[in-house]
C-alpha cells in the first residue's frame, strides 16, 4: 500500500507578504503615472478651450478734413468825408387845449370849522372855566353852610357885554364864596346867555336857560 501524503497547510504568510508588497508598489507608481498624464492634458488645452476670449479690435476709421467756411467778403465804403450839420428848427407855438366852461369843476375850499362867532355865546367855554374851580367849589364853598353841601346849585346870567349875575340857592356864607369864585367876565356876546349849574361831589351838569 502506497503511503499517505502528508496534507500541507496554506502559505498564508507567503501569500499576505506578495499582497502587501504589490500594495506598496502601486502607490509609488500610480500617482506619478496620473500627474504625468494630467499636466499633458494641460499643455494640449489652448486659450480658446479654457475659456478666455480674444479682444476684436475695430477698424480705424480715416478722420475727414473739415474745411473752414470762406470769409465773407466786406465791400469797401467809399469816403463821403465830414457829415453836414443838420439846419436847427424852428420851435413851433403850441396852443393850450381848450376846456369847455361846462366841464371846468367848480373847486370850492372846504368849510372848516372853526370858533363860534363873536354873536353866539360860547357855553362850552363858559363850562370849562368853572370847571376849573371845581376842586375849590367842593373843598371850601360848599362846606361853609351850617351842614356841608352834596349838592350845589347856582344860576348865572351873562350880559352882552360879558358881565356876570350869579344866583345861589344855599346859605348865605356859601352865595359870598361862590360869587367870589365865579364872579369874572365872559366874552362879549349879542343877547348875551343864561344858564343853569349843578355841581355834585364827583359830577356837573350845565343846562341852558330859555328866556
Amino acid at each position: 500500500m502506497p503511503a499517505p501524503v502528508a496534507e500541507q497547510p496554506f502559505p498564508w504568510v507567503r501569500t499576505t507578504v506578495v499582497l502587501v508588497g504589490l500594495i506598496v508598489l502601486a502607490m509609488f507608481v500610480w500617482p506619478k503615472s496620473r500627474s504625468a498624464d494630467t499636466s499633458t492634458k494641460i499643455a494640449k488645452v489652448g486659450p480658446r478651450d479654457q475659456g478666455t476670449a480674444t479682444p476684436v479690435r475695430s477698424p480705424k476709421i480715416p478722420p475727414r478734413d473739415v474745411k473752414a467756411p470762406p470769409a465773407p467778403v466786406v465791400a469797401p465804403v467809399a469816403d463821403s468825408g465830414p457829415a453836414e450839420p443838420a439846419e436847427p428848427t424852428e420851435p413851433t407855438d403850441v396852443a393850450p387845449p381848450v376846456v369847455p366852461a361846462d366841464t371846468v369843476p367848480d373847486v370850492t375850499p372846504p368849510i372848516r370849522p372853526g370858533k363860534p362867532s363873536a354873536e353866539e355865546f360860547n357855553f362850552r367855554s363858559a363850562r370849562s372855566l368853572i370847571a376849573e374851580q371845581h376842586d375849590y367849589l367842593r373843598q371850601t364853598c360848599m362846606k361853609k353852610g351850617r351842614e356841608p353841601l352834596r349838592v350845589l346849585k347856582f344860576r348865572i346870567t351873562v350880559k352882552p357885554s360879558g358881565r356876570s349875575q350869579i344866583f345861589v340857592d344855599a346859605d348865605p356864607a356859601v352865595r359870598t364864596c361862590v360869587r367870589t369864585v365865579l364872579g369874572f367876565g365872559y366874552p362879549p356876546s349879542t343877547s348875551g346867555a343864561s344858564f343853569d349849574y349843578t355841581l355834585w361831589l364827583a359830577d356837573s351838569r350845565l343846562d341852558r336857560r330859555t328866556r
